[in-house]
């Protein structure tokens, strides 16, 4: 049986769990997750239960919680999330003030030099930014890309969204 925390997080995070989360139980439960049977990894930092079906929001969950306990879905995928039909949820794109996870992850990070707490709220069971900062920040990137012309107009139809 897994312990109460843990199954309170598979249900609140479609299903998905990472190893920081487990860090406030004790050794003997730690141990007792990591060898359950329903439990498989997803990354080397991630678990995902077997009864719970793959979906697109499970994935999201697993990418912000492979990339650290500060991490937020950010970029295309965060104004995806939030309903801007014109960008795609996957492959993720994930924002952090900074990590020290190492390696292989399952998103693309992004560092944001001044990721504030109060930027970071919870959309459909997803840590996300909020959606005026992923704005401004499309914004920035299209008047980068394309000038600034035609990101007034690109942004125009977002903003309509």
């Amino acid at each position: 049986m897994l312990p109460e925390l843990v199954l309170d997080l598979l249900q609140r995070q479609h299903g998905a769990v990472a190893d920081h989360q487990l860090l406030a139980l004790e050794p003997a439960d730690r141990r007792r997750v990591r060898r359950h049977p329903d439990l498989v990894r997803a990354s080397p930092r991630t678990w995902r239960h077997l009864a719970v079906p793959p979906t697109a929001e499970q994935q999201l969950v697993l990418s912000v919680l492979d990339t650290g306990p500060a991490a937020v879905l950010w970029g295309k995928s965060g104004a995806s999330h939030w309903g801007f039909s014109r960008y795609r949820r996957l492959p993720a794109h994930v924002g952090v003030a900074r990590t020290r996870v190492r390696g292989p992850r399952l998103a693309q990070v992004h560092r944001i030099r001044d990721l504030d707490p109060g930027d970071i709220v919870t959309h459909l069971d997803v840590p996300t930014c909020r959606p005026e900062r992923i704005i401004l920040w499309l914004a920035g990137m299209m008047t980068h890309r394309y000038g600034h012309e035609v990101a007034v107009e690109r942004m125009g139809v977002v903003l309509d969204q």
